[in-house]
Parts: structure tokens; C-alpha cells; sequence
């Protein structure tokens, strides 16, 4: 009797990509460029929040994404540093060149466990519009964007954007979501009767 009731899976734990990547043509840099900052000062307010006000507090990790080894130590140095946030807490990911392949690594590691944490995604602000693509592929799990400020030009933000897009294009995933969500309008407005 017991085997068969329903398998309910609640969010434990805190998960936070923390997404720094780093694209420049001439590779020499001399510490976090600012843009980075911005997004170091959103994932350490999200990290206090989540301290603050979560009873799963204690079991928070941040994925930092950074295909720049040294500057994701850097990274990593300033987080522990500034924060007191525990290094262990902290895992570098070096190996993912876009936001879609950093949350698609996420999304694979979480599906692994029996209680998913929530995820908490930190990017510039202009990266909604990709997240919001990527977003559907997270379904019954919890996921919060969190955006912070780009004060380059927009000419740089132009150009990163069109590395970021996923290859099929934007306009694919849009039109996925609004199938997805038009199929769900409709098989709510028209549920298949089961014969018990």
C-alpha cells in the first residue's frame, strides 16, 4: 500500500549559478572587470537573503561559471574573502561556454538528486530574455533570475548577446514555450476522461 503512494519531491537546499564568463579580445586583465562586480554583489545579496530567511540555509552552494580558470579563482577569492562565505560552499565550472550549457550542467546535476534545490540564476539584466527560453526545460522545479546591472556599452552587450543565443535561435524556444503553454490551456479546458 505504502509503495504506491505518490513520489512527492519538495526543494532542498539553494542552488546559485553564478555566471561569469569573461570574453575579451585581448585575454589580459587586471582583476574583476566591473560588469562581474555587479554580479558578485547580486549573488552576495542573494546569498545573505537566502541566509536570512531560509530554514535550508545551511545546505546553499554556488555553481560559479567562469571559463577563465584565474579569473574564477579571483572570483572565488573575492566571494570567500568579502562574504565569509565557505569555500567549500563554492564550485568552479570551467568548461561551459554559454548560459544555456551552464544551466542545461545544472539542471542534469539536480535532476539527480531526490529533492531538488532551488535554483537561483545570476546574470546580467539582458540575459532574461535567454533565461526565459531556457526556462521551460526546468518544469516542476523552483527557479528565480535574478539580474544584475551592465554598465557597458551597448555595442560589447550586442556582440555577447549573439555568442549567448542558443544555436537554434531565441525565436525557437519562444515558440516552444507558447506551445507548451497553449497545451496546457487546452488540456485543461479539455482533460482526457480516464475510465477507471
Amino acid at each position: 500500500m505504502i509503495n504506491k503512494l505518490p513520489q512527492s519531491r519538495f526543494s532542498e537546499g539553494n542552488l546559485i549559478v553564478l555566471y561569469a564568463n569573461f570574453k575579451s579580445d585581448n585575454k589580459k586583465t587586471d582583476g574583476i572587470p566591473e560588469y562581474l562586480n555587479e554580479r558578485l554583489k547580486t549573488c552576495t545579496n542573494v546569498y545573505l537573503r537566502i541566509l536570512k530567511s531560509k530554514p535550508d540555509r545551511l545546505k546553499t552552494e554556488i555553481l560559479l561559471v567562469s571559463s577563465d580558470a584565474s579569473l574564477g579563482n579571483k572570483i572565488k577569492q573575492s566571494l570567500c574573502n568579502s562574504n565569509y562565505i565557505d569555500e567549500s560552499k563554492i564550485t568552479i565550472v570551467s568548461d561551459k561556454s554559454t548560459l544555456a550549457d551552464a544551466l542545461e550542467f545544472a539542471l542534469k546535476s539536480i535532476k539527480e538528486r531526490a529533492n531538488p534545490p532551488t535554483v537561483y540564476v545570476i546574470a546580467s539584466h539582458w540575459y532574461r530574455e535567454i533565461y526565459d527560453a531556457i526556462e521551460t526545460k526546468f518544469k516542476g522545479y523552483q527557479t528565480h533570475f535574478e539580474g544584475a546591472l551592465d554598465h557597458r556599452p551597448m555595442k560589447e552587450i550586442v556582440a555577447e548577446k549573439q555568442r549567448e543565443t542558443p544555436k537554434k535561435g531565441i525565436e525557437f524556444y519562444k515558440d516552444k514555450a507558447k506551445n507548451k503553454a497553449l497545451d496546457l490551456l487546452l488540456n485543461h479546458i479539455f482533460p482526457d476522461k480516464k475510465e477507471s
